[in-house]
């Protein structure tokens, strides 16, 4: 018992104690050879041996063998007695991760107690997770999303898992499968806008100078607020906003104003984040000159320079780049969290104004009835359900079936992440044919009215107060130097950079005819090159923060380039890099180009847009 002893001592102090259930006969045996031990599990009469009666160990050794690629998350569903989780180890880099998922504690306490697995259970490149897919699951999945492991990941199940524990492995594969395509989706979306932002956040700099920061509205309200979605379920509550002038706050969540102005009824706020063409278009008919757009410097430029009515910026994160945004506007933005959805940010947005109840309405998260959208959006369309590789089914508020996706499920995720966390307690969904939210409170949109929508209030003049009150025109003028200063700043490193990376641009290409000619020497030549000329770049990022705001859009996309990672040959790894360096240098003298070209070009203070 000494061993088990060691590893449950282990395995108690990293994870928790674990309860002895038997819900299955776990049988250990002696393996016919190499003098170790294998193991059986009987369920309903059927015995299944988890390993091989005879070599467990070369077993382990030749599937890790075939599993194994360097930087990549391994998930091992069924860890038996831990010969293939400890191989894989035993070949693991700086960059890889274990997952082990076991179904049956019983197993896992005859491996306690039959191998000495100390390593896997103290290892920092190593998780365990036992039971039943629940919350803690999700919270181990969670973890590894953030810290980019689902980028690239493996799932491995053991001998005979899929057998033994059938449900179990159908619903933990299930979960890996929902966590990974709502990652793609979240991805995609990522790299697809990653340019345009950049893009946007320059050409947004006139505007943001002359807007209030969004920490001018925190905690200015105790009033109950409406978040309004284009979900196509939003014209059953539509006509019950009429009433609400004066007794909540009416906030549009992005395309959403469409619909509403269709229907003749104006928000208190509208809130848009969306740097896309096709958002742009969602606003080319709105324009209000009393309702304050809530937006981030993401936003569409020409949304942004077009909208008539005053402007509330932030941040939608915080980190290094929008300290030098921040620095670089010369007031602090403030920050709120960006979700998958406009409608995900409104709610950090709305949790940072007030402290009075929330409702949702038009927050389908699926195709209600068919369609994708409410009537009198852009992007309404009615959708092929048949088409089950795509849509899945969940249950919608009024307990009928509600056909999704995965770029719904996201944006539902990201809300009961977000809840959660935040511990908050006072959102309503009144979507009746929408999906669940965990978190929030089922209930119709008459009685949330009722309840909580009685009080009388002039919101349009409350909101006026802030606007003219945080809106300056003498703090712009007086700021007119130190923004020109600030620019001259930025313009003398963008020269520096184009210098440096047109030289690597050029050093690169010149590496991979090298490398197609298979010379060593003057492969390391170059290399040497590049090497100085990474450490001046790397001296102007210590210093400024400009270069990651204009090499992240290059590095996501490299993050995620499906390249090989198991190498034939060392030429080959070569290629691979010699063509990611210059993709990299490419990306950085291109878009260094074009920031000094928007840069130049700025006409600031714009005095007609101070209300």
């Amino acid at each position: 018992m000494e061993i088990y002893e060691l590893n449950k001592e282990a395995f108690t102090k990293k994870y928790g104690a674990i309860a002895l259930i038997e819900d299955e006969e776990v049988i250990v045996e002696a393996a016919r050879k190499e003098g170790v031990s294998t193991i059986k599990v009987i369920k309903n009469g059927q015995s299944y041996y988890l390993h091989s009666r005879y070599t467990p160990v070369l077993e382990a050794e030749k599937n890790a063998e075939k599993i194994y690629s360097s930087g990549k998350l391994h998930i091992l569903i069924g860890n038996g007695l831990g010969y293939l989780a400890q191989t894989l180890l035993s070949h693991f880099s700086k960059k890889d991760y274990l997952l082990i998922i076991e179904p049956s504690k019983a197993i896992f306490n005859k491996c306690l107690a039959t191998n000495n697995i100390r390593e896997l259970i103290t290892s920092n490149q190593v998780s365990i997770f036992l039971g039943e897919v629940n919350e803690q699951l999700d919270m181990i999945f969670n973890a590894l999303v953030n810290v980019g492991y689902f980028n690239r990941f493996t799932v491995y199940i053991s001998n005979n898992y899929e057998r033994a524990f059938k449900n179990q492995v159908e619903k933990i594969t299930k979960k890996i499968k929902d966590v990974a395509l709502i990652h793609k989706v979240n991805i995609n979306t990522s790299v697809l806008y990653s340019e345009k932002w950049h893009e946007n956040y320059l050409k947004n700099i006139p505007s943001a100078i002359n807007s209030v920061p969004i920490n001018a509205f925190r905690n200015k309200f105790v009033l109950p607020v409406i978040i309004v979605a284009a979900g196509p379920s939003l014209l059953d509550e539509i006509e019950y906003l009429r009433e609400l002038r004066n007794r909540a706050i009416i906030i549009a969540a992005g395309s959403a104003i469409t619909t509403l102005a269709k229907y003749e009824i104006k928000p208190h706020f509208i809130v848009s984040i969306d740097g896309a063409e096709a958002n742009y278009k969602h606003f080319q008919n709105i324009n209000y000159s009393d309702v304050p757009l809530f937006y981030s410097p993401m936003l569409h430029n020409k949304i942004v320079a077009e909208y008539q009515g005053p402007k509330v910026v932030f941040q939608v994160g915080e980190g290094s780049f929008f300290n030098w945004y921040n620095d670089l506007l010369g007031f602090n933005t403030s920050s709120v969290l960006a979700g998958p959805s406009v409608a995900n940010t409104t709610l950090d947005v709305v949790k940072q104004i007030t402290s009075g109840p929330i409702c949702l309405i038009g927050q389908d998260l699926g195709y209600t009835d068919g369609y994708s959208h409410a009537i009198g959006n852009r992007n309404r369309e009615k959708i092929d359900v048949n088409n089950t590789k795509i849509y899945q089914i969940i249950e919608s508020n009024d307990g009928k079936q509600l056909y999704t996706d995965y770029s719904y499920l996201s944006m539902k995720k990201w809300f009961e992440d977000y809840l959660k966390s935040k511990e908050i307690t006072n959102v309503y969904n009144a979507t009746k044919k929408g999906a669940k939210i965990a978190g929030t409170t089922i209930i119709d949109f008459q009685d949330f009215i009722v309840n909580y929508c009685q009080e009388e209030k002039d919101i349009e003049q409350e909101i006026y107060d802030i606007i003219q009150k945080n809106n300056s025109k003498e703090w712009i003028n007086s700021h007119k130097d130190y923004f020109k200063n600030k620019i001259r700043e930025n313009l003398n490193t963008l020269y520096k950079l184009i210098e440096y990376s047109s030289e690597a641009r050029e050093i690169s290409q010149d590496m991979i005819e090298v490398i197609n000619k298979r010379k060593n020497k003057n492969i390391n030549q170059l290399l040497n090159k590049l090497d100085k000329i990474d450490k001046k770049i790397k001296r102007i990022n210590e210093k400024d923060t400009l270069l990651y705001f204009i090499i992240q859009p290059a590095l996501i996309n490299i993050d995620y380039w499906d390249l090989n990672e198991i190498y034939e040959s060392e030429f080959e790894e070569y290629e691979d890099i010699a063509r990611k360096n210059y993709y990299l240098y490419d990306k950085l003298y291109t878009m260094s180009k074009k920031i000094k070209e928007y840069l130049n070009n700025l006409e600031v203070y714009d005095e007609t847009a101070i209300k």
